[in-house]
């Protein structure tokens, strides 16, 4: 402390350490301003993060939590799901299966997703036989777009669907995943020259292909499956909706078994 007069005498004084102190003081104050000033300010951008964007999809209010244990690896795991509301077949473009089939399994993916690759690769190809061909499941494919990449997994998907005009979508599909690393970097009439040396690999006719990827008229579409996606709660891909009842992740087959059993049971 500073020192001050008491009765008749007084104590040392020590100019030097009352200036440090009061110093000190100014500073501690400085400092507690300054943190008083970066809380506001931190909790003004999170309110502002927070806020609704116009047109943005309001978050989905998922419903009763259903649960898959299953044994893959030699290990039990188990994945949760929740129950969306609404149909999620509703305006899906590209499905495989019999219609009448009991199970119906959409899956939201985006292009360059590397899980959503995985799943293409080391599992699909034994769910598409196991279930799909067997009859048992009609299985729908959505694009969900994914703030990293949007713009080249949008021509993908653009493409993916100019080629199914040409009936030939599930190929350009599977194609796109095969080769994901190659198309992905690449950008503008680079990625547009690739999507369309992919579609003259495939035997699509290329000049009717590039007319309707560089028309862009499949855009409205892609846009109406991510919304849609948002409004089932899906936030990330791969993400499958099974008779309603939404999981995340590139599940093994083992999953879909388990599940499938449960979609057919009404997930009681």
């Amino acid at each position: 402390m500073c020192a001050r007069r008491v009765g008749r005498g007084h104590f040392p004084f020590h100019g030097r350490l009352c200036l440090d102190e009061r110093v000190n003081a100014r500073s501690r104050n400085a400092f507690l301003i300054a943190l008083a000033v970066i809380a506001i300010l931190g909790i003004a951008a999170i309110a502002l993060l927070m806020r609704p964007k116009a047109g943005a999809v309001a978050p989905a209010a998922l419903g009763a939590p259903h649960s898959v244990t299953f044994t893959s690896g030699g290990k039990s795991q188990t994945v949760q799901g929740f129950e969306v509301t609404g149909n999620p077949v509703t305006g899906a473009r590209f499905q495989v299966g019999q219609a009448g089939a009991p199970v119906k399994v959409v899956e939201y993916a985006n292009y360059q997703c590397y899980y959503c690759a995985v799943f293409e690769e080391k599992t699909q190809p034994a769910f598409l036989t196991r279930f799909v061909r067997s009859g048992l499941v009609q299985f729908y494919y959505r694009d969900y777009i994914i703030a990293e990449y949007p713009d080249a997994f949008k021509r993908a998907a653009a493409g993916a669907a100019c080629a199914s005009d040409q009936n030939k979508y599930w190929e350009f599909h599977d194609a796109l995943y095969r080769v994901q690393t190659t198309w992905g970097p690449l950008t503008g009439d680079a990625l547009d020259r690739q999507l369309e040396d992919y579609a003259s690999q495939l035997g699509l006719d290329t000049p009717a292909f590039t007319k309707c990827l560089r028309g862009g008229q499949n855009a409205p579409d892609i846009l109406a499956d991510n919304t849609a996606g948002l409004g089932f709660g899906v936030k990330a891909t791969p993400s499958f909706i099974i008779n309603g009842v939404l999981f995340e992740g590139a599940q093994p087959i083992e999953f879909f078994d388990a599940a499938v059993k449960g979609a057919q049971a009404g997930w009681k």
